[in-house]
């Protein structure tokens, strides 16, 4: 089996000599072909933008000596894929002119307009935009650099170029109604009478105690005398009074004596009877105490039903007193709640806002500078079609092709020896 497969090489160089032209016509007419189709491609310009990724994101640490990274750099393959998101691609899209005999999509334009290189390590970007336009691709080159740089600084380091001054007007916002709000609280307490009130509370709280207290008192006295007066009931009022009797009412008075009883016309003035009787002798009957008793028990309860009136007086005073209070502390109360809420709010802003001066770069361009913007190509400084190149690999492939069908024929048409040695033996 390994003789049916073996090849003459001086016989099958001496076919392709003489078959010189199989070599020679596929050759030419291939690269003719490659070279024609290549010269009559459009003009192609191309327009660069290179991107610089100038320095890392960094975070403040207190606590050590060094800032350190927040973040790693970016891969080659995540700026690649960023720079060409579909985002990025359709606005490019929209610039650029489709070719009217094409039916453009967006893979199309991006696989065949757009590329990118990246530079060692990811700190350059190169981004390429070829077009049969020339200011249309500086203009696209361009876009997509701005478009870009936006791009990797917001996905990237998170980095917005107006954070900043937002957070610039959000504080100085809070500041002035943190202002005001302390201008609130400052004219409330200018004008706040919470103290007099409370005073006036504690006064009249302090009234309506003795008032009460005298209440007791003088009840607590005519139930006395009114026992009293039980007990006399027994004994006729003909009869000389017993000096237990005279004593016991000078008992109840002495409680009552140094008690002050307050009126709204009246001074404060001692509760008191003179229980001396007229006579030399000092001797009274039973029915003169009993009459005595009596207008005494007739006192108090007036001086009861004048009390009675001043406690009435009393609360309702104390009461509208306490409700001005109540709402002298609810609008101090609000205000107060009001100047911490902002307080708070403004002391948040007032860190954020110190954090992100710390941690964004001073300058406007974040993270990523453009370090060369495209400009429009010169009309001659086309994009080179490598018609010659092309032509020359056409020769090649046709010359190949010639020479496999040479070989390819040349052993079809090879006589097979087997039938070859069966004809000699039938002979």
């Amino acid at each position: 089996m390994d003789d049916y497969f073996e090849i003459d090489l001086r016989k099958l160089i001496k076919n392709i000599l003489r078959k010189w032209y199989w070599v020679l016509i596929p050759a030419v007419l291939i690269g003719l072909g490659v070279y024609i189709y290549s010269s009559n491609l459009p003009d192609l310009y191309e327009a660069k933008a290179i991107l610089a990724l100038v320095e890392p994101a960094y975070e403040v640490d207190f606590t050590g000596q060094d800032l350190r990274p927040n973040q790693s750099d970016p891969s080659e393959g995540a700026l690649q894929s960023l720079v060409q998101n579909d985002k990025i691609a359709s606005a490019l899209f929209d610039l650029w002119d489709c070719p009217t005999n094409q039916n453009c999509t967006l893979n199309q334009f991006r696989n065949s307009s757009l590329g990118v290189e990246i530079g060692e390590r990811g700190q350059l970007v190169t981004l390429i935009v070829t077009t049969k336009e020339r200011e249309k691709s500086a203009l696209i080159a361009n876009t997509w650099a701005d478009l870009s740089i936006d791009e990797i600084n917001r996905s990237f380091y998170g980095y917005a170029p107006d954070l900043i001054t937002y957070f610039d007007l959000q504080t100085e916002l809070f500041n002035n109604q943190l202002e005001d709000a302390g201008q609130r609280l400052i004219d409330f307490e200018a004008e706040n009478t919470l103290s007099l009130l409370k005073n006036q509370l504690s006064s009249l709280l302090a009234s309506q105690v003795e008032t009460l207290r005298s209440i007791r008192v003088l009840q607590q006295a005519r139930a006395d005398s009114q026992i009293l007066l039980n007990q006399l009931a027994f004994e006729s009022p003909e009869d000389v009074l017993d000096s237990s009797y005279r004593l016991s009412l000078y008992l109840i008075q002495s409680r009552i004596f140094t008690i002050p009883i307050t009126s709204e016309s009246e001074s404060v003035t001692p509760l008191q009877i003179n229980v001396d009787l007229s006579g030399e002798t000092g001797i009274a009957t039973v029915g003169e105490f009993v009459l005595l008793i009596e207008n005494w028990i007739d006192v108090i309860d007036e001086r009861l039903l004048n009390l009675s009136s001043v406690e009435d007086t009393l609360n309702s005073e104390i009461t509208s007193l306490q409700a001005q209070i109540q709402s002298q502390e609810n609008v101090k109360a609000r205000l107060r709640a009001d100047y911490e809420r902002i307080e708070s709010v403004y002391e948040i802003l007032a860190l954020k806002n110190d954090e992100i001066r710390v941690s964004m770069p001073e300058r406007d361009h974040g993270y990523v500078r453009l370090v060369s913007s495209a400009s429009v190509p010169d009309p001659g400084n086309k994009v080179s079609h490598n018609t010659n190149r092309n032509m020359v690999i056409g020769i090649l492939i046709g010359a190949i092709l010639g020479l496999a069908a040479v070989v390819v024929v040349d052993w079809w048409q090879m006589p097979d020896e087997s039938n070859e040695i069966e004809v000699t033996n039938k002979q």
